[in-house]
């Protein structure tokens, strides 16, 4: 297949996290824009190393690497091949991460014609320190200057937050880039066919879906249960990962005497997930007072989904937050890390259900009327199409988020 584009991550696809649900969604947006693109991704083991349907191939990089540093390395060595196999046919890469990144650009610089894409969806340098607290400084010092490379060099930066637009802002200005080449188009969702109420079910729940890492604050939903217990409603958490990763939290929720109100359940297809969200009293959000939330931004999909599928949000007070959920409109914002506040607001919404079903109808709406991955789609490819692909100089215009 003679390749007009590539799209680079460093992740898993498929998968459950929301990364893989966005990548998914851009590729198709980039493949009509541009034709045949080929989504460049890691290995698991478990997935065929290359498989393809219709004008898009995917290519899954780094198999059998042992650890994270060897992957990353395996990672890059491939990625660099396919870029050296296809210099002459390639219109646009893009990429999602510094280390996709560089060969990119080292590709580009060399001998490539190509339009290049950074999407920032996060910075590697904030989140590391959270799933590694013993990165060594000099390691976080390298990273921070990978990504302010693919920030200066890249010829358009895209990202799903206005909250996260404005830092990278700051940090462009800093470096003397032109902070009006970055364009925000949002992550979207889709109304899941959700069925039935599931069999295993509690009669009334709150629900928490997806990763456990520390920054989600699924521990203030665990500390917020002794706070209504007199309600008698469980919260299901729906993890995507699996169930070892969940033991601390497990251990704190029987330290509050509350485990038996915390129904687990591990890496639902999102087929096994729309019920439980659909049923759910209210979907919990409480994401942390953290640099990771508050500098870095952030377009999360389990709030965007459980909108969709007409369920009210309780989240964290967070600019990114509010750019997606008005206050008393389409759920509950309460203060970051206040595990009281948190269960105010829960016993509010399972003590009002004419209040609750009219913030889901209006989320609903407000998902339907902006953020639908239909409509996503379509902004991505005419973004493509006019200002990547384009014969001209980029316009450097930002493509306004959807306001409340």
């Amino acid at each position: 297949m003679l390749h007009r584009a590539l799209y680079a991550a460093f992740d898993r696809v498929p998968s459950a996290k929301g990364a893989a649900i966005h990548i998914a969604h851009a590729v198709r947006a980039l493949e009509r824009a541009a034709g045949n693109t080929l989504l460049a991704c890691v290995a698991d083991g478990r997935l065929p190393e290359g498989e393809h349907e219709g004008g898009i191939e995917v290519m899954r990089l780094g198999a059998g690497a042992p650890d994270l540093v060897e992957r990353v390395r395996a990672y890059r060595r491939g990625l660099a091949a396919v870029l050296e196999a296809r210099r002459g046919s390639l219109r646009v890469c893009h990429f999602r991460d510094p280390w996709s990144g560089i060969p990119i650009l080292e590709a580009h610089g060399q001998r490539g014609r190509f339009a290049t894409v950074y999407e920032v969806n996060g910075l590697p340098s904030i989140e590391m320190p959270y799933r590694f607290p013993a990165i060594a400084a000099r390691t976080l010092e390298r990273i921070r200057a990978m990504e302010q490379r693919c920030l200066a060099e890249a010829d358009h930066i895209l990202t799903p937050s206005a909250t996260l637009a404005r830092n990278l802002e700051r940090i462009c200005a800093g470096m003397g880039v032109a902070p009006a080449r970055i364009t925000v188009i949002p992550n979207g969702a889709d109304r899941l066919k959700a069925g039935g109420r599931p069999h295993d079910a509690p009669r009334r729940y709150f629900l928490y879906f997806g990763a456990l890492q520390p920054w989600q604050g699924v521990g203030a939903a665990i500390a917020a249960l002794p706070r209504i217990a007199d309600l008698g409603i469980a919260l299901v958490i729906c993890s995507s990962q699996p169930p070892a990763i969940g033991r601390a939290l497990m251990a704190r929720a029987r330290r509050l005497g509350v485990a038996g109100r915390v129904h687990w359940r591990h890496e639902l297809s999102r087929e096994e997930l729309a019920p439980w969200i659909a049923h759910a009293v209210a979907s919990l959000a409480p994401l942390t007072e953290t640099p990771r939330n508050l500098e870095q931004g952030c377009c999360p999909l389990k709030i965007l989904e459980s909108m969709a599928a007409g369920t009210p949000v309780i989240a964290s007070d967070l600019a990114p937050v509010r750019e997606l959920v008005a206050h008393g409109e389409h759920g509950l914002l309460v203060r970051a890390g206040r595990p009281e506040l948190l269960g105010r607001a829960m016993r509010a919404l399972a003590d009002d259900p004419a209040a609750r079903d009219a913030m889901g109808r209006r989320a609903r709406e407000r998902m339907r009327r902006d953020y639908t991955w239909a409509g996503i789609e379509q902004r991505l490819e005419r973004w493509y199409r006019r200002e990547v692909l384009g014969t001209r100089r980029p316009s450097w215009r930002m493509s306004p988020a959807p306001t409340n």
